[in-house]
């Protein structure tokens, strides 16, 4: 069995970038204690899996691999922001703005998983990428004092990953990347 979740991988540059906008935050919530996520694991989930058997998963990426995928797109970054709330954060993440192709990617995907027979979380979809999670605060997070950032996310495809839990944090792994456009 392997913890698989289907993600958009940043680039360098974002990673970059969104790590200057950690920096800030940081800076921010310098009394409280906040798992910082590694820039290079950023990224943009699509869907989580969860715990799924090696056989199953070698017969998702074939019938994934079928899939009819749109045109490479991009994704404006929009604000900070943090899940529940900004009162009483617990995820710290960076927002995007849903595009169509997005949602339609992640709608023929979640299809395909469905017809497999595996079971995906079943929270509303907020495209995000999450910077931090919050272990202990009793600091606002205010987003207007953070750097903004005006970045646009090109999406050329996207990647099944495992994740392994360790006492320092999930651990990710790529195991198939499948282009679009």
């Amino acid at each position: 069995m392997k913890r698989i979740f289907f993600a958009i991988p940043l680039t360098v540059e974002i990673q970059q970038r969104l790590s200057l906008v950690q920096g800030d935050i940081r800076r921010q919530l310098q009394h409280s204690r906040v798992a910082w996520v590694s820039p290079c694991d950023m990224h943009i989930t699509l869907h989580f899996l969860g715990e799924v058997s090696v056989a199953s998963i070698l017969k998702l990426v074939q019938e994934v691999r079928k899939l009819s995928l749109p045109d490479a797109f991009s994704l404006s970054c929009g604000d900070v922001d943090a899940f529940p709330s900004k009162k009483n954060p617990e995820t710290i993440i960076v927002r995007t703005h849903t595009h169509t192709a997005l949602s339609a990617l992640r709608q023929r995907l979640g299809t395909v998983i469905v017809s497999q027979g595996l079971t995906m979380s079943e929270r509303a979809f907020h495209p995000h990428v999450t910077l931090g999670r919050v272990r202990s605060s009793g600091e606002v997070l205010q987003p207007e004092q953070v750097s903004p950032l005006s970045a646009q996310i090109l999406i050329g495809g996207f990647t099944l990953f495992e994740s392994k839990l360790t006492p320092d944090g999930p651990v990710y792994s790529a195991l198939e990347h499948f282009p679009i456009g």
